[in-house]
């Protein structure tokens, strides 16, 4: 008769198919294998949880980064345009200035080559008249008396 102990030896794991070997059952390999790892898996399970917040997280900072840089270009686009306008009114007003300033410098060339026309004109009139007296005096003197 079989003794207790023999009879659970046949119940051993025995290796995979080759050489003879004393007799068992096969053995589970996927089992040993999932007994051994199930500590290291739920190492591996706690770890992609907290792979996972920090993946939230980031996500969360990221979209707070691309609102804040949104805002801050929003902000210079605002200040940029409002300086454009200013500086666009100050380069009108230089602009405007010195037209001004090159109006009033043809206004005084115009003004003093009208003084030396009048003074060409003055000069030249007292001569012309007095031809002109001299030319009228003779016709007078010419013209027969009525």
């Amino acid at each position: 008769m079989a003794q207790w102990r023999n009879f659970l030896g046949r119940f051993r794991p025995v290796g995979a198919p080759g050489a003879a070997a004393p007799r068992g059952v096969p053995a589970d390999r996927i089992a040993e294998a999932a007994i051994e790892l199930a500590p290291l898996l739920a190492l591996l399970d706690e770890i992609d949880a907290e792979a996972e917040q920090i993946r939230s997280q980031a996500t969360a900072e990221a979209e707070k980064l691309r609102s804040d840089g949104a805002r801050q270009a929003a902000a210079i686009v605002t200040r940029a345009r409002g300086r454009s306008e200013s500086m666009a009114d100050e380069v009108a007003a230089g602009l405007r200035s010195r037209v001004a300033a090159e109006q009033a410098e043809l206004d005084s060339a115009h003004a003093i080559a009208l003084d030396r026309l009048r003074m060409q004109t003055t000069a030249r009139m007292a001569g012309y008249v007095e031809r002109v007296v001299v030319q009228a005096r003779a016709l007078i003197v010419e013209s027969p008396v009525r």
